[in-house]
């Protein structure tokens, strides 16, 4: 989990801090984002394909 976090935490902050244009709400969208994946992510099917 931790692997797959840093993997897209730099590319998603920067996805969503070009849409919202201040850092800190683009940090909070980040976490809150990453949170829904985890929980999403142990109720997959095959999540090792994720």
């Amino acid at each position: 989990m931790d692997a797959l976090a840093e993997l897209i935490r730099g590319r998603l902050y920067a996805y969503v801090f070009r849409i919202v244009l201040h850092e800190h709400l683009a940090q909070d969208i980040v976490q809150e984002s990453m949170l829904e994946m985890f929980k999403v992510l142990g109720k997959l099917e095959r999540a090792d394909r994720f």
